[in-house]
């Protein structure tokens, strides 16, 4: 399944698209860590673990999203690059596999590792049993104790470094004091389940047929539009040359001058030459045709009639065995009205977030638990008061507490969805985090940077936007008249 998926996204463009729109709407242009400690368990107050949250955010962001690419142990991609990459490689392949290593000659010793999930299998001479299935060693609870990972891809050139092909690392999943490790991520949709499926399996054979379907009519299409020369005559050449008064086999000519002999000899010659070198032309043969036969073409049409149909009822199913949205799974709006896109939309996204929560609970927050313990033992930032580091292992779980912030769901109608938020606030179903959130954004900082607007606009004597609108009435009651309201659509 794995081989058949790749094999998919490298030569079905919306295969390709599939794995786009979940990388995108699932890690967005950037995900940003946003810390909500648990003050009341922690005995602490709410200002005092909020300034913390924020102190740790900033050194963590610097970690993450850094120039020196810190935080891949390649020094090629940034935390939403690889969090994009664990997405795309759980989708396509099933599994993502990352492993957490300790680099001292960093800023930040802690970085990771991709590992490809081709390595993840079992050594030369291991069976497979109970416990030790698809390269994963499980205790007694089915829980991974340890991941055997091959030193070389299977699939590399070994010439230089044949042994390394054929050696397995065995790598805790976690240090004997709980230090995450490997951080390895996929859907169980049974129980005891250690390694993952594509999400292409369902779609695996409608997804090639459909490819084959559009192949077949475009090479139908391509072999149409070709210019076909056929040659034909209703005589022979002997009795074609007699008609014009000449004749063949003996060199001379029986009536008529030299001239028609010469070219009735050059049509024999030529004759000869095309029954042993066919003509072509733009990679056809153009056939001779037999003496007194006609050659009938007979034109298909294309597309077939049934084209559109049948490929977009195929697209729509292949869009529900992804998971994706099929309006932009496809790229064709022609059809899709307001609602319908709201709806679509509403409802995928919910499958989004959904993939975004699991891949911030299996590798994103291990990730920051274990770059906590490094600045915090190595003294780079401080517990809050009046903890030290010592408490790190029994609080950890109420102090780093939260979650990964992105893009939100794209506004098909921005003033309908705008209004609605202001409504919300208004009769306080939602707050101004979860509306920043939503957005990609945080709360504070906008907060923060409005109140610097705010003074500056004071300061030149300006008016907010808030105040012209006041001033210009747009928020007055409406004149007592006596009537009822008008009732727009």
């Amino acid at each position: 399944i794995r081989a058949r998926a790749r094999d998919l996204v490298k030569n079905e463009p919306l295969a390709a698209q599939a794995v786009r729109i979940i990388s995108q709407s699932v890690c967005g242009n950037r995900l940003r860590l946003s810390l909500t400690p648990n003050y009341n368990l922690l005995n602490i107050s709410y200002d005092e673990a909020a300034a913390w949250g924020r102190l740790f955010e900033g050194v963590w962001e610097s970690y993450a999203h850094g120039p020196e690419m810190g935080i891949d142990a390649g020094r090629r991609l940034n935390f939403t690059r690889i969090m994009k990459q664990v997405v795309a490689s759980r989708y396509v392949d099933g599994d993502a596999l990352a492993v957490l290593e300790y680099d001292p000659a960093r800023t930040f010793h802690t970085c990771a590792r991709m590992v490809d999930i081709d390595r993840l299998s079992n050594p030369p001479g291991v069976v497979e049993t109970p416990m030790f299935r698809g390269g994963v060693e499980l205790d007694d609870f089915n829980a991974p104790l340890r991941y055997h990972i091959r030193e070389r891809h299977p699939g590399d050139d070994t010439s230089l470094d044949a042994p390394a092909g054929q050696r397995w690392r065995p790598v805790r999943r976690r240090t004997e004091w709980g230090r995450p490790v490997v951080l390895h991520f996929f859907e169980a949709h049974r129980a005891e389940q250690i390694r993952g499926v594509s999400a292409f399996a369902p779609v695996l054979e409608s997804m090639k047929m459909g490819h084959d379907y559009a192949r077949s009519e475009l090479a139908n299409a391509h072999a149409q539009a070709k210019i076909i020369a056929v040659m034909e005559t209703e005589l022979n050449y002997v009795d074609a040359a007699r008609v014009m008064g000449g004749g063949f086999g003996t060199g001379v000519v029986e009536q008529g001058p030299n001239a028609t002999q010469a070219a009735l000899d050059h049509m024999a010659a030529m004759h000869d030459y095309h029954e042993e070198n066919p003509l072509w032309f733009d990679g056809e043969r153009i056939p001779v045709t037999p003496p007194g036969t006609k050659l009938n073409l007979a034109s298909g049409g294309h597309p077939s009639g049934q084209y559109d149909n049948f490929q977009n009822h195929l697209t729509k199913r292949n869009a529900a065995g992804l998971g994706v949205d099929s309006a932009s799974f496809s790229q064709n709006y022609a059809d899709t009205s307001y609602s319908a896109a709201r709806g679509s939309l509403a409802h995928n996204w919910r499958h989004y977030e959904s993939i975004r929560q699991e891949v911030i609970d299996d590798v994103a927050m291990p990730w920051v638990h274990a770059f906590a313990e490094e600045v915090i033992s190595r003294g780079i930032m401080p517990l809050p008061k009046p903890f030290g580091p010592g408490d790190f292992y029994e609080i950890k779980n109420f102090l780093l507490k939260g979650k990964f912030i992105t893009a939100g769901k794209p506004m098909i109608d921005p003033a309908k969805e705008t209004a609605a938020w202001e409504r919300g606030l208004a009769i306080n179903t939602v707050t101004l985090e979860e509306i920043a959130s939503m957005n990609g954004k945080d709360a504070d900082e906008i907060l923060d940077q409005r109140a610097r607007e705010m003074a500056k606009l004071e300061e030149h004597g300006l008016l907010s936007i808030e105040q012209q609108q006041a001033r210009a009435g747009l928020y007055a009651a409406p004149p007592e008249t006596g009537m009822e309201p008008e009732q727009n659509d």
